[in-house]
Order: structure tokens, then C-alpha cells, then sequence
């Protein structure tokens, strides 16, 4: 079967002093963030009747869903970015995770943010992004 895979578009960009990576992932996250404000604007709306009744298994299940989309809305605004062109002077070091995925790989920020990769799957794809984050933050001037 012949699978066709996306090859990594990430370019650094000399005149910037910044790398751009090309993927859809603002799309993505953006209906992330979209279906998390909607289960938690469902889960209040189901919640508001809980004052009139009492409390049910299904008023459990909205309480708890409301919970965890305020944390993902959490990490999604605070802890992740979705630019697509980030400053070298910004960039801390590549992370990689291995816990539901078999690798699943981000750039970590100085400020704590990190930005997903989910086309970086190969290792030459790995080494690429290597070379061109260690060649930027060799160079004393982009830092």
C-alpha cells in the first residue's frame, strides 16, 4: 500500500532570525479551543437546573466534563502556542514524549509555552530539526 506522509516544512529564516513551521495546526487547535468552550458552555447550561433538582448521576457527568474543559482550555491558552514563526532568542530546547504516542515531539519555549510538532515523526525528520536549531543557537547572534 502506498501511504503518501507529509515531509517536515520547517525553514529557518536567516533574515528573521527565526524558524517557520508550516502545518496546520492553528486549524486544529483553533476547534480544539471551539469544542472545549462549547462542552463548557453545555455543562453550565445543564449545571443551572442543579439548584432545582438534586444532584444526579448525569449532573456528575457534566460537572466533570465542565472541569476538564476548563483545564484544557487552560493548557491550550497557557501553556501551548500556535505560532507559526517562532524567534530563535525564544527557543529553549526540543522535548520529546513518549507516553501515549511513541514520539510525539514540541519545541519548548523560554516562557514555558511549548509548540507541538505532529509531522516530526521519523528520526531524519528528528535530526533535521536539530541541525537547524543547533545551528541557530551556535551562532551567538541570534540568541
Amino acid at each position: 500500500m502506498n501511504s503518501k506522509r507529509k515531509s517536515l516544512k520547517i525553514y529557518h529564516q536567516v533574515e528573521n532570525k527565526s524558524i517557520y513551521i508550516d502545518d496546520d495546526h492553528n486549524s486544529y487547535m483553533f476547534l480544539q479551543k471551539f469544542l472545549m468552550v462549547l462542552i463548557l458552555a453545555n455543562s453550565i447550561l445543564n449545571l443551572l437546573n442543579i439548584f432545582e433538582n438534586r444532584i444526579r448521576f448525569q449532573s456528575v457527568v457534566w460537572i466533570l466534563m465542565g472541569v476538564l474543559s476548563i483545564y484544557y482550555l487552560y493548557i491550550y491558552f497557557f501553556k501551548i502556542t500556535m505560532k507559526d514563526e517562532l524567534p530563535i532568542s525564544l527557543i529553549s530546547h526540543l522535548s520529546k514524549r513518549t507516553f501515549f504516542r511513541p514520539n510525539h515531539y514540541s519545541i519548548v519555549l523560554k516562557n514555558g509555552k511549548k509548540r507541538r510538532l505532529p509531522q516530526v515523526k521519523t528520526q531524519d525528520d528528528v535530526k533535521q530539526l536539530e541541525v537547524i536549531l543547533a545551528t541557530f543557537q551556535a551562532n551567538p547572534e541570534y540568541n
